[in-house]
């Protein structure tokens, strides 16, 4: 019984899609973190709070990523018929 539709295929080119979400994400949440909170940071002034908007600064790139790739298969996925209509104005 294959572990997921499509079997071995499918599952590895989720994790690579994962894998490729969080190197943006890493990159995105760096330069975020560094311009955001780095003066905190280095001044040895960060607190719980600044974590916390650092983990956030990882995680929205993310969740981004990963919408906007659902959002993008499921634009593919609509019938021809009914990408057009509502593009199309009355």
């Amino acid at each position: 019984m294959d572990p997921a539709p499509g079997g071995d295929r499918a599952v590895a080119a989720r994790i690579h899609r994962s894998y490729r979400r969080a190197r943006h994400a890493c990159l995105v949440g760096t330069v975020l973190s560094a311009v955001n909170q780095g003066t905190l940071i280095i001044s040895g002034e960060a607190v719980a709070a600044t974590w916390a908007r650092l983990a956030v600064n990882y995680l929205v790139p993310y969740l981004v990523a990963g919408t906007g790739w659902l959002s993008a298969r499921r634009v593919r996925a609509a019938p021809r018929s009914r990408r057009h209509s509502e593009h199309e104005t009355p």
